[in-house]
């Protein structure tokens, strides 16, 4: 039977009080099997069957409630609908539970709570409540610490193939505890963690090959693992890849290539990579010094003998010049770099001088810029151009002030297609701003050609990393239906992340979600009265629509002409409509 004729089938029952019906038409809405995906289509009839006592409806609707699933975040009402299933022997709400206890989310923090909920899911066989169950033995959090308990638990999660439970099995054998030390058998369980792309597992299998661990010690095979967990982003692997191309062990000495993975990992505030990458700049500096002094250059042989411990006194005499030079950037010394390169001792001292000092570019504060340039404030040209070097340099941050630079025309002719090229190579690079202004540039048409597609992408990108702005896009991209289907479910999602941060407009137009489709015209009120609150006329005419008919509040006619005198002093004609009306009454 196809996923259509099942959900068919499914709604005659739901809509005859079937309670299982109910519940599978829901998860088919979540989904977006045989029916169009609508999260508050799924919660409707969750709710119809959890009410029926139906134990997965009740887990269901607990995880929409926790997640904020077209629903707001509700941890207390997800508690109430996990206890409900969890009282049932539902080894899922057991296990949600247990985790709500542990995190103190809905519930006071309470470890024996937890480890209560984990062991009756995990004497059910669930997995995560197995694995769970574990690390409070290991750790003893709720119960006395004990290896050997957690070890029998992580063996039954493992065998199923959990991989987390693979992987903590397997750091169990490597450190002895709870079972006898065997490098073999940790192995064993790396591997099988490994092999499901778990990135733990793949960066403590890279060093047992690193390290010969009982294997034959192979750096290829040590390598292979590392980058499969780099490139997922796990910090000690991008750090242990910098060692092995540092120091040419199972590849080619690389130092380029050394510093990009120590850099991510010191981005992700890995102190050793961190370390690392101090000292191979360092080492940077002494090279340029160096060439400098052997041209018999003064100033670079005494900086060459303060890098290698000068009395304090001639120390505090250089910092003091070092405080007085103009600021470059650390690494982005192309233009100093090339005049070096040519033998120019000058140049291979400042170069030198760069790289020990670490000091930016004289472009101001990255931040303040961008806020000058939000406000249409102009650039002074000497700012204009430290700028446009440090972003012909590679920096983010100001790659995205120059995009914002020409998009406004301030320090430079207004260009569009400009601004489109530095906003690319500052997204590139992950700048979260850059990701914003390019979505509003593909929304707008400017410098491209007007495409819903690319908009839909940039913007994602940049409401997936938090931006308000961006997440109020997605909003109005689902309910608009540009680019991807009409979906006022995540309309309202996106709405409501966005809200949550004090989006003026996100706020009313989550309003008119509640209001118009959901029908909650208390919890409309709540994001009419906030945006309303920050000056938007619309949100203002709302909740003085809704205090005065009274729709899900009181009826407060008093307060109701106050904001819609709010909204009429802005020029919203119909609050001067609603407000003259009521005048006309009272008279």
């Amino acid at each position: 039977m196809s996923n259509k004729a099942e959900s068919k089938l499914y709604k005659t029952l739901a809509e005859a009080s079937d309670a299982s019906a109910q519940n599978l038409l829901g998860m088919m809405y979540q989904n977006g099997k045989g029916v169009p995906q609508d999260d508050a289509e799924a919660i409707k009839w969750y709710i119809k069957a959890a009410e029926q006592g139906h134990a997965d409806a009740q887990n269901n609707l607990g995880m929409m409630y926790q997640n904020g699933k077209s629903v707001p975040q509700d941890d207390a009402e997800a508690i109430k609908w996990y206890i409900k299933a969890a009282e049932q022997d539902h080894d899922d709400a057991q296990n949600n539970l247990g985790m709500m206890y542990q995190n103190g989310k809905g519930v006071p923090q309470d470890d024996a709570e937890a480890i209560k909920w984990y062991i009756k899911a995990a004497e059910q066989g669930h997995d995560d409540a197995q694995n769970n169950l574990c690390l409070m033995y290991q750790n003893g959090k709720g119960i006395p610490e004990d290896d050997a308990e957690a070890v029998k638990w992580y063996l039954k999660a493992a065998e199923k193939g959990y991989a987390n439970a693979q992987n903590n099995l397997g750091m169990m054998y490597q450190n002895g505890k709870g079972v006898p030390q065997d490098y073999a058998e940790a192995i064993n369980w790396y591997l099988k963690a490994a092999q499901q792309g778990h990135i733990d597992a793949q960066n403590n299998l890279g060093m047992m090959y690193q390290n010969g661990k009982r294997v034959p010690q192979d750096y290829a095979e040590a390598i292979k693992w590392y980058l499969q967990a780099a490139q997922q982003g796990h910090a000690d692997a991008q750090f242990n890849l910098g060692m092995m191309y540092q120091n040419g062990k199972g590849v080619l000495k690389d130092d380029a290539e050394s510093i990009k993975w120590y850099l991510q990992a010191a981005q992700e505030g890995h102190a050793d990579a961190q370390n690392n990458l101090g000292l191979m700049y360092q080492a940077e500096a002494i090279r340029w010094y160096l060439k400098a002094a052997e041209q018999g250059h003064t100033e670079a042989k005494f900086n060459l003998g303060l890098m290698n411990d000068v009395p304090q006194d001639k120390a505090e005499t250089i910092s003091k010049d070092l405080e007085e030079d103009k600021d470059v950037p650390l690494d982005r010394t192309e233009v100093i770099s090339n005049v070096a390169q040519q033998g120019i001792a000058d140049a291979q001292l400042n170069t030198g001088l760069i790289l020990e000092k670490d000091k930016d570019i004289p472009q101001g504060d990255a931040a303040t810029i961008s806020k000058d340039l939000e406000e249409g404030k102009d650039v002074p040209q000497d700012e204009t151009e430290a700028i446009r070097k440090s972003a012909e340099q590679g920096i983010a941050d100001a790659q995205n002030n120059l995009g914002m630079m020409y998009q406004n025309g301030k320090g430079v002719p207004q260009d569009d297609t400009e601004a489109i090229k530095w906003y690319l190579k500052a997204t590139e690079q992950g700048n979260d701003d850059a990701k914003n202004n390019l979505n509003t540039m593909y929304q707008n048409g400017r410098g491209v050609l007007q495409d819903d597609a690319e908009t839909v992408k940039w913007c994602r990108k940049a409401a997936e990393k938090g931006i308000a702005a961006a997440q109020f896009n997605m909003g109005l991209i689902y309910e608009e239906g540009r680019g991807i289907p009409k979906d006022d479910s995540n309309a309202t999602k996106w709405y409501f992340k966005a809200a949550e941060q004090g989006h003026a407009k996100a706020q009313y137009y989550l309003g008119l979600m509640y209001s118009r489709g959901l029908q909650d015209y208390a919890e409309a009120a709540r994001w009419f009265l906030k945006s309303a609150e920050q000056g938007i006329a619309d949100a203002q005419f709302n909740i003085g629509l809704i205090l005065e008919e009274g729709r899900g509040v009181k009826r407060d006619s008093a307060s109701a002409a106050v904001w819609y005198g709010e909204a009429a002093e802005q020029g919203h004609e119909e609050a001067q409509s609603r407000l003259d009306k009521m005048k006309d009454k009272e008279q």
